[in-house]
């Protein structure tokens, strides 16, 4: 395959490969650029010190053997036509496994907040890790490459063996107690920051002492770039957003830090490991639209299409397919193919990854040249706030990982049952659930009650105690546990449900249901009853307030619990006649008839495009409601690792907007794609 075959090159693979250095560097560089040249793959991106040939950081003798390498097989690429960047697999370093420093490095390490203190995993707040980590990549930018990666270790949680992560080290406690002024010790700014109820004022400053710390070294690798080589970029590979909210993260703020002439690049975390199902491409979507809100709008989007263990034993053609389309419907500039085992063998030993590539490409081509960056999702809101680690109010004994609040659990159930959403805030309806209450300040929660809400137990436990259960409809009572009380089922009890009254779908498996009635004027949809068939309060409310909103509160702590709501037919309609009510006009696409049809609604002006997965492993029928559309210009059928081709379908006006039905079954991960004009 001639590179020319792709002249516009909109998909933009990027083949993540380790070469390690030795006799045998210059045939297998020479077989990773064959291999490019097959697949029409542009770009390489070359690990160093990767995985399980990682040795912690690297001495000086072993820095001096990869640019000796890189020296000899870089040229190689670029003859080829082929870009070259550079991905080091540490800064920090990811975790111990043995690993410890060497003569010469004697860098303060990471402590945990229980006092172990690393054996190689350096703390950011170390002058000496500092000047080395920005020393190698100086010298590796003076190699040419055009995007140098810093790793996804750039963080504090999750290094191994630490528990949760770090860090109390003493450098960073130095720092702290000038910010404070005074001198303090890990257990005085750990009780501090885990105080119980109302924040202490440290908390804050403790997460923006990290934040600090952090962009500080990103401005300090961008300065060593540059000066290095004022052409290349740096790219930030990032975790998930709601642990980074642990650590004061800020990402404009990081994302500037780093930014070398007014340009960086974001590998989003997006996609699981392992072979999954189902809520796993949601998932997938959910944090890559959050990623969006998140990244400003200079910094392009490259995810990491990734297995591990390595190799088709562990995630099927299919499941990486659908995650590279994702990443395309959702405007992704370019795909990070992290495919090879990192373990120094031949690009060709690992079948199937080039035909995987070459049979993808044609409906990723498509796909780029019709999904731009500028389409935003639409539908009901899932907000997240950076800063929701600074609001939290905690429980006595509270641990560090405490502060991590999941915001993911309600963009998995709309998706889950046919609802379209956006990881943003609505004018329409929003679903806000868990400790993700604490987030919002009061008038920010009253400017969200003049909308469409839907609380889960915990939200509304915690708007009751800040004074808001008027607005709520509801009168609070005390939280049922698993162990002391009765509760087993959900009875349905008004036909606004669109579910037949006295309907049971079961409650059993909660560890707490939140006792609470309907106030006057609100309505009753479900009740919660026991397993003696006694009702012991309500299992949904509805009420239209004061302020002109509408507000669902649910008995469940569904933020927390999600699993426990068992999906049926009933609670998707359910599901979807709630939003529908709590949306008034503005009303959200939604898909029925089949398990899991996770519908994603795009916009960008008068343009729009409705995507519905089929992300069941059974054929299924595709039926999409669309609020607002008149016209259906074009119903494309998109099957994994298939071509598009028009697909039939039968569109009836309704009310809302249009009710499209797709006249054939789309298969396990089959895509609908439906143009409107």
């Amino acid at each position: 395959m001639n590179l020319r075959r792709f002249p516009a090159d909109t998909v933009r693979y990027g083949l993540r490969f380790q070469i390690l250095p030795g006799p045998e560097a210059i045939s297998r560089a020479k077989d990773v650029v064959k291999f490019c040249r097959l697949h029409g793959i542009r770009a390489v991106h070359l690990f160093t010190n990767a995985e399980e040939w990682n040795r912690g950081h690297l001495t000086g003798s072993e820095i001096a053997a990869v640019i000796a390498m890189f020296k000899r097989i870089l040229p190689l690429f670029r003859r080829a036509g082929i870009s070259v960047n550079l991905n080091p697999w540490q800064t920090t370093l990811h975790a111990d496994r043995g690993r410890r420093l060497r003569a010469g490095q004697k860098f303060e390490c990471m402590v945990a907040p229980s006092g172990r203190v690393a054996q190689a995993v350096a703390s950011f707040a170390c002058p000496r890790w500092r000047k080395a980590i920005a020393d190698f990549y100086h010298r590796m930018a003076s190699l040419g490459f055009g995007t140098l990666w810093i790793e996804d270790d750039f963080r504090y949680h999750n290094h191994e063996p630490l528990d949760w992560g770090g860090d109390f080290s003493g450098a960073m406690l130095k720092q702290f107690s000038a910010k404070v002024g005074r001198s303090v010790t890990r257990q005085q700014v750990l009780k501090a920051v885990l105080k119980p109820g109302q924040p202490h004022p440290w908390r804050r400053l403790w997460l923006e002492l990290w934040r600090e710390n952090q962009e500080s070294v990103a401005r300090l690798l961008a300065q060593a770039v540059e000066s290095a080589n004022p052409r290349a970029t740096l790219g930030l590979m990032s975790s998930h957003p709601d642990v980074h909210a642990a650590e004061g993260r800020r990402w404009d703020g990081l994302f500037k830090a780093m930014s070398i002439r007014g340009r960086a690049i974001h590998r989003p975390h997006f996609a699981p490991y392992n072979e999954a199902v189902s809520g796993g491409l949601i998932s997938s979507f959910n944090l890559l639209d959050q990623q969006r809100e998140l990244r400003p709008r200079w910094v392009e989007s490259h995810p990491e299409i990734e297995n591990f263990p390595f190799g088709r034993f562990n995630k099927s053609d299919t499941s990486t397919f659908a995650q590279m389309a994702l990443c395309k419907i959702l405007g992704s500039e370019g795909l990070l193919l992290d495919l090879h085992p990192f373990v120094g063998n031949g690009v060709f030993e690992e079948q199937g990854i080039g035909q995987l590539l070459d049979r993808a490409r044609p409906a990723l081509e498509w796909l780029s040249a019709r999904f731009s960056r500028d389409l935003q999702t639409t539908g009901v809101g899932v907000p997240f706030r950076e800063d929701v680690a600074e609001q939290l109010r905690l429980p006595a004994g509270a641990t560090y990982g405490q502060l991590v609040c999941s915001s993911g659990a309600a963009g998995l159930l709309l998706g889950g049952l046919g609802i379209a959403c956006q990881r943003r805030l609505s004018e329409s309806v929003n679903v806000l659930w868990g400790q993700n209450a604490w987030a919002y300040s009061d008038a920010e929660v009253r400017e969200l009650l003049r909308f469409g809400l839907w609380l889960d137990a915990g939200a509304a436990d915690i708007l009751c105690q800040r004074g808001f259960g008027r607005q709520l409809g509801i009168r609070i009572g005390n939280w049922m546990n698993r162990e002391t009380d009765a509760y087993a089922v959900e009875r349905v009890v008004s036909a606004r449900t669109g579910v037949r009254p006295a309907f049971h779908a079961g409650a059993n498996l909660f560890q707490r249901v939140l006792r609470f009635e309907a106030a006057k004027g609100a309505e009753t949809w479900t009740d919660i009853v026991d397993f003696m068939n006694r009702r012991v309060g309500t299992g949904l409310s509805v009420f239209a307030n004061e302020w002109g909103g509408r507000v669902a509160v649910s008995a469940f702590p569904l933020n927390e619990e999600l699993g426990c709501w068992n999906f049926n037919f009933q609670r998707q309609t359910l599901a979807q006649n709630l939003i529908r009510r709590l949306a008034g006009r503005k009303r959200p696409a939604m898909t029925d008839g089949a398990p899991h049809l996770f519908p994603i609604d795009l916009r960008n002006g008068g343009e729009r495009k409705i995507v519905a997965i089929n992300l069941w492993t059974d054929p299924a029928p595709a039926s999409i409601r669309i609020p607002g559309a008149t016209r259906l210009r074009r119903a494309i059928r998109l099957d994994p690792l298939s071509g598009p081709k028009p697909v039939p379908c039968r569109v009836q006006a309704v009310g809302e907007g249009l009710h499209v039905k797709l006249s054939t079954l789309l298969p396990s991960y089959g895509m609908a794609i439906l143009e409107m004009g």
